[in-house]
């Protein structure tokens, strides 16, 4: 990993802050719990769930199909964020999610889509993405679903605190 986010990567290096953040924002519920085998949920539906939409058209709450509803959405493409802040960090377009065949259980539904958002490099992309490492900041879209889902993501900000001899990322 490369702790030195001013300087590009080298070839095979990843950045351990984009690292870091991607997988605490998974901690903080940016995750998808969902059985791939029988469409049903490993135990309850998460706040995550309550804001995924299948059919950015006509939209069908994602906790509201049958199982198995749920198990072909989950590779049909078709799964979309419907938290307001989430669509209104998207210029008030529903954010799409990575729902593609063959589902993969590291990346499906807890990331943002690849072909609509990897040319813009979003951190919550997921991993495999070739501009996720590019990323040290959450971008409007991926703030407003965290604070769809209760979370408040500020931007660090740097004080100048005279007593303690310099500057602090607070």
């Amino acid at each position: 990993y490369n702790t030195n986010d001013s300087a590009p990567l080298g070839a095979g290096q990843e950045s351990l802050f984009t690292t870091v953040v991607h997988e605490l924002v998974h901690g903080m519920g940016f995750i998808n719990y969902i059985n791939a085998a029988s469409g049903s949920f490993d135990g309850f539906p998460t706040a995550y769930d309550t804001f995924i939409v299948q059919d950015n058209n006509t939209p069908v709450s994602y906790t509201g199909l049958s199982d198995a509803d749920r198990l072909v959405a989950i590779t049909n493409n078709n799964l979309f964020w419907n938290g307001p802040l989430g669509v209104a960090g998207n210029s008030g377009v529903r954010p799409k999610l990575y729902a593609v065949n063959p589902y993969s259980a590291s990346s499906s539904i807890g990331h943002l889509d690849t072909t609509t958002f990897d040319p813009f490099g979003m951190l919550l992309l997921p991993r495999d993405s070739s501009l996720v490492q590019a990323q040290v900041a959450l971008v409007a879209l991926e703030r407003g679903m965290l604070y769809d889902m209760g979370f408040t993501p500020a931007r660090p900000q740097v004080l100048s605190i005279a007593a303690r001899g310099g500057d602090h990322i607070v």
